[in-house]
């Protein structure tokens, strides 16, 4: 023990009156000056050895194994060296390898020294603060952060859904860790060249971009990214060798640096030239950092747009990804290959990996080491460089959409919308898109009331989020998305929530359909859409439901857009760079073909042909996900502009559009359909009235007799023949309906329902619908796909015809089929549909 002894020694003279006297002296205590440091060692496994070294005053030197508390110790500076250990193979380090201190007198110097595995982490951020990846929060407060465009970066150079690389230590139990460098480039950077809504693909610099549900977008969405786009992808690859995209962020379009990254091949070193793919890449004048071999996996940047399919480089960077041996990894991708099943050895992004007796599983069991599985695997790398895994967590596709109000949250991981309890993991995704749009948000950034979307799946009876978005409201309606259950006559339940639907709710199933058709359709475990308004007894009144068809091998595409500006012809045009293809079947709603020209808001329906263009089955004008729509009779009228429809009020304003009446025909008691905007729960601001006269009339039947020219002008007057002696007039004006056809299919011959009002002895035709056209049975006197009979019928197919069970080259005499489409002015069925019989 050392102390310091201080001794004051006081001296007091003092004489009075001549006299002189001595005092007794007091005696002072040693006062002693000495520090304690309390040192915590965290991070190793359980029962591990530290070993660190404290150097200090006077020569001082202690190691140091395991937490301890130092007394005594001289005041003054004091440093600790972290030194790595190696346990089981694994290098451990300090996440600081030297710790400078002061101790001061009598004062207990709390100290911690934590240790972390020295980690190799790619996957996909999640979240931040600091960064979150592959499950684990790492700090990145010292980190060096790089990306495609800086070697100096902070974590303000990040996005959600970025596929990063990670050096730096995890703590034994996983809770603490830390960054030392994080690193991200994009799988590919520049102008968008397709884009393929029925497999929702999109290729970029010649590479192929398959995006899902997990896919992360910003400043963008899928359906609005148009060729010309410039766009940064990241991604990961799957067993077809084609990149699933994590993250993809519209750039601004002057952005002039294109970057490209994937394997060699045909190298030509006499033209320097190489592929990527189909992209050539002249590296004539570029810079070259390693040996180009074929094979050999490259990053190529260029500051020139590509020409003629081939890109010229100013730097060809190649880019071997190497795991050190002994360290932790951890990976995010597709099983792309199983190579035992029985010793459970397989590739994720083409490292090998095997389970062993230490394997946990999260979310999955051994039978989902399946190939196309996304997972996380989580393990140490051998001297044979196979990851042995001590993890594995599957991906499990989400059940659950919802978007609504919060109803309350514990600021952590629970939260609760719509009546469901949901929890958050490490792994959630928080992206904030309202307009204070946080960077580091979390559940502790939501206050009650504000709006959110989840995406969830179902894990042991909760539902963990995998996806959660605040956004700015829109309107008051809340949106559901799942599998029903729980069917009646009228209601229906996704996840345990009640669905009423009445007369005024819209129903799609593809195509419009009634409440009795929809409920005679749909079955346990559809996937529907449903957009209402939350009761009080917290089930959802519904304005729309809409089943959500599962048929991968469905050529049935929607989108939704503006007339782009170089329309021309209504034969054919493009919508956000898509080719539309219209023919005498398409339907049009809301509008007319005339009605077609630049800049005009459209919703298609469609089935989109092999060439990537998509024929137009039906057009709505106008079409946004945010209108309300009913039918109804007007209850109680206060106004032109309020009266009330059930539940609703409905306002009108000057903006009001009438169709079949004017607004001085509103009065109690009519029947009308309103188009318009929630205002609130309750109200809605009309933009369009229809009314729904009382004496409205169906027919059908056969026209005859009639002569169509090739410029209609509204009204004209053709004549339906309803039964064999019976002849009616219909009235057809430019406000008139066409379904499952147009009206340049119109002709002698033809049969079709005619819905309207009577005015005159005539028939003032609302709607009319043409008869879809069905034949089963053998087909014959094949010529060409273009020209065959199926029960003596004559059939024709295009690059639209969606085909079932077989394809366009199993078409031949004597097999049995099942064809639909509508007939042409030639009588000849254009098949939409052909099925083969099993």
């Amino acid at each position: 023990m050392k102390r310091s002894l201080l001794i004051i020694l006081l001296f007091l003279i003092s004489s009075c009156g001549g006299s002189s006297g001595t005092k007794e002296q007091p005696i002072i205590e040693p006062v002693l000056t000495a520090g304690i440091l309390n040192l915590t060692v965290l991070g190793l496994p359980d029962g591990q050895s530290a070993n660190i070294t404290i150097t200090g005053p006077n020569g001082y030197t202690q190691t140091i194994s395991d937490s301890i508390k130092l007394t005594d110790l001289d005041v003054g500076s004091y440093s600790a060296t972290v030194n790595d250990v190696t346990i089981s193979g694994v290098n451990y380090q300090g996440f600081d390898t030297s710790i400078s201190f002061t101790l001061s007198d009598n004062i207990t110097l709390d100290t911690e020294v934590i240790y972390g595995a020295l980690t190799q982490s790619q996957g996909v951020i999640s979240g931040f603060g600091s960064v979150f990846v592959n499950g684990t929060r790492f700090n990145t407060d010292n980190s060096i952060i790089t990306t495609d465009l800086t070697a100096t970066g902070s974590d303000s150079d990040l996005d959600i859904g970025m596929n990063v690389s990670i050096v730096g230590l995890i703590s034994a139990d996983g809770t603490m860790a830390k960054a030392n460098k994080v690193d991200y480039s994009a799988i590919v950077r520049g102008p968008v060249e397709e884009v393929n809504l029925l497999t929702r693909e999109i290729t970029v610099l010649g590479q192929v971009i398959l995006t899902d549900e997990s896919t992360e977008f910003k400043d963008t969405d899928f359906e609005s990214l148009v060729p010309g786009d410039i766009v940064g992808v990241s991604a990961i690859l799957n067993p077809d060798d084609i990149l699933l995209a994590t993250l993809i962020k519209k750039l601004d379009d002057t952005d002039s640096v294109f970057i490209v990254r994937g394997e060699m091949s045909d190298l030509n070193a006499d033209l320097m030239t190489f592929k990527l793919d189909s992209l050539t890449i002249d590296y004539t004048s570029a810079e070259v950092e390693g040996e180009l071999v074929n094979g050999e996996s490259v990053k190529v940047i260029s500051e020139l747009a590509p020409d003629d399919n081939t890109l010229v480089a100013s730097k060809v960077e190649v880019k071997n990804i190497e795991f050190d041996q002994g360290s932790m990894i951890a990976l995010d991708g597709i099983i792309t290959e199983i190579i035992d099943i029985d010793d459970l050895k397989f590739k994720v992004n083409n490292q090998i990996v095997i389970v062993s007796d230490i394997t946990t599983l999260e979310n999955g069991e051994l039978s989902d080491i399946v190939l196309h599985k996304r997972v996380k695997v989580f393990g140490q790398l051998n001297e044979d460089n196979v990851l042995t895994l001590t993890k594995i967590r599957f991906d499990k596709p989400g059940i659950i959409k919802v978007n609504g109000p919060v109803d309350s949250t514990d600021g952590t991981t629970a939260i609760t919308v719509l009546g469901i309890n949901f929890i958050s993991d490490k792994h959630t995704h928080f992206i904030d898109k309202s307009a204070l749009k946080v960077k580091h948000f979390g559940l502790s950034d939501i206050e009650i009331h504000d709006r959110v979307q989840i995406k969830a799946f179902e894990k042991d009876t909760q539902f963990i989020i995998r996806q959660l978005k605040r956004v700015s409201p829109e309107d008051s309606l809340v949106k559901l998305e799942g599998a029903l259950t729980n069917i009646t006559e009228t209601t229906f339940e996704v996840q345990g929530i009640v669905v009423q639907t009445t007369e005024l709710t819209k129903f799609e199933y593809w195509d419009d359909v009634s409440q009795a058709e929809f409920f005679a359709l749909i079955q346990d475990n559809d996937e529907v859409e449903v957009k209402g308004m939350e009761q009080e007894d917290s089930s959802i009144l519904a304005l729309k439901v809409e089943y959500e068809e599962d048929d991968q091998d469905s050529n049935k595409v929607e989108l939704k857009g503006t007339v782009d500006a170089s329309f021309e012809t209504s034969a054919e045009f493009t919508v956000n760079g898509h080719l539309i293809v219209t023919n005498e079947a398409t339907e049009y709603k809301d509008g007319s073909e005339s009605d077609l020209a630049p800049g005009i808001k459209v919703e298609i329906k469609g089935q989109q042909g092999e060439s990537g263009a998509i024929l137009a089955l039906k057009i709505e004008f106008d079409s946004d996900d945010d209108e309300s729509e009913i039918e109804g009779v007007i209850e109680t009228f206060s106004t032109i502009q309020e009266f009330t429809i059930g539940e609703f009020t409905i306002n009108t304003d000057d903006n009001t559009e009438f169709k079949y009446g004017t607004k001085d025909d509103l009065a109690q008691g009519v029947n009308v359909e309103v188009k318009g905007n929630l205002t609130d729960s309750h109200t809605i601001l009309a933009i369009k009235i229809e009314f729904k006269h009382d004496e409205d009339h169906e027919v059908e039947g056969v026209i005859v007799n009639s002569e169509f020219s090739e410029n209609l002008q509204f009204p004209f007057i053709f004549n339906l023949e309803i039964n064999s002696s019976d002849t009616l007039s219909i009235s057809v004006s430019q406000d008139t309906e066409f379904k499952d056809g147009s009206i340049s299919m119109l002709a002698n011959g033809v049969n079709i329902e005619v819905e309207g009002h009577f005015n005159n002895n005539m028939l003032v035709a609302q709607k009319i619908k043409f008869e879809k056209v069905e034949y089963e049975g053998i087909l014959s006197d094949f010529v060409s796909e273009f020209n065959f009979k199926v029960d003596g019928h004559s059939v024709t197919t295009n690059e639209f015809t969606d085909f079932k069970g077989g394809t366009v080259n199993d078409l031949a005499n004597g097999i049995e089929v099942k064809v639909k489409g509508s007939l042409n002015s030639n009588g000849i069925l254009v098949a939409t549909k052909l099925e083969f019989d099993d």
